[in-house]
């Protein structure tokens, strides 16, 4: 399909609406933002010929993810949390601040290359239900078992 209605006045009119750019008061800054944030959408929907299917599943993953209250997971999975820390990172370069501890999604203590260890899980072994704990009895427990994790499986 070769339609392409994103330059027409009627889009571009509406994107001033739905920004605000109508309306007194506000934040200016977040008016443009958001002008700018649905303008690349609206032309990414026409670029790809976006079809209503394709756009209303992202919704629905939108709003599985809301639902379970981890859409912050969504953030670092599309890779903005790293490319907010390049952007920080070209900053402080630009600034001449070196050193310091990288920011990483992987945090401080992230090696990158470093070998990983070997994981255990540590279970007690089942046992029957046990009386009110004295000082006697919670010596006489079972010794934890610990034994080699399973590597993690990935999607």
């Amino acid at each position: 399909m070769t339609v392409k209605i994103f330059d027409t006045p009627e889009v571009q009119d509406f994107l001033k609406t739905v920004a605000g750019f109508d309306q007194e008061g506000g934040n200016e800054r977040a008016k443009q933002i958001m002008h700018r944030l649905l303008s690349d959408l609206f032309k990414l929907i026409d670029d790809f010929d976006v079809t209503p299917e394709e756009y209303w599943s992202a919704v629905s993953m939108l709003n599985a993810l809301g639902g379970q209250t981890q859409f912050g997971l969504l953030s670092p999975g599309l890779g903005f949390d790293h490319y907010l820390d390049m952007r920080q990172d070209a900053i402080d370069a630009e600034a001449k601040r070196v050193g310091g501890t990288p920011r990483t999604i992987e945090g401080p203590l992230y090696v990158a290359g470093a070998r990983a260890s070997p994981s255990t899980t540590c279970v007690a072994p089942s046992s029957p239900t046990r009386k009110a704990a004295t000082p006697r009895a919670a010596s006489s427990r079972p010794a934890t078992a610990c034994r080699k994790a399973p590597p993690p499986t990935w999607c």
